[in-house]
């Protein structure tokens, strides 16, 4: 073998070396520019999810505090509605009662008379009637002085009085004489009797 020839052999197996070398390596990683490029795509696109996600809370949030204004308005709005109903009514109801009490008067009846049992004396005027009314019964007190307290209309008022079951039930069982008694009213009064 030559010299030349010798050589040419070992520079081949020497680049055959080197290649097989070469192709064994492994390949080499990405960059880390690359890698901080990546790691910053992510976390751009986290903080959009994240901002994106406050501001649907923020809307919700003056959804809620829209809604509860509202409700709230209307609450206010109905119990003013309710206290101006309730104030109308009450003074509607002062006005009725006052004008009730300026229309009568309350007159306090005596007379004295002695009944038999289970008979009690009456008041007998138009608004009953002229019949027995236990509205318009008086009460006994001792020495057979029968009293009772009426709410009478204001002008004049004709009665008499007259006896029947204490209990109301029948009919008169005795009246007063001819004529009808008659009194002024004007404001809260007496009246004694002697009966007739």
């Amino acid at each position: 073998m030559s010299k030349k020839s010798f050589i040419f052999g070992v520079s081949a197996a020497f680049a055959a070396l080197i290649l097989a070398a070469c192709a064994s390596q492994p390949p080499m990683p990405s960059g880390p520019e690359t890698t901080s490029k990546s790691s910053s795509s992510s976390k751009s696109s986290s903080s959009s999810s994240s901002a994106s996600s406050s501001e649907s809370e923020s809307t919700a949030s003056s959804d809620i505090t829209s809604s509860t204004q509202s409700e709230s308005s209307s609450e206010t709005s109905e119990s003013v509605s309710s206290s101006e109903s309730e104030s109308s009514s009450e003074s509607e109801s002062t006005s009725e009662s006052s004008s009730q009490e300026a229309d009568t008067a309350q007159i306090t009846f005596t007379i004295n008379y002695g009944t038999e049992n289970g008979q009690g004396v009456f008041i007998a005027c138009q608004a009953n009637n002229w019949s027995l009314d236990t509205n318009y019964r008086l009460g006994w007190t001792e020495g057979n002085n029968w009293t009772g307290t009426f709410e009478i209309p204001l002008g004049t008022f004709e009665y008499k009085y007259v006896i029947g079951n204490y209990d109301g039930s029948g009919s008169v069982i005795r009246w007063e004489s001819n004529p009808n008694r008659s009194i002024t009213v004007s404001a809260d009064a007496s009246q004694t009797d002697s009966w007739r």
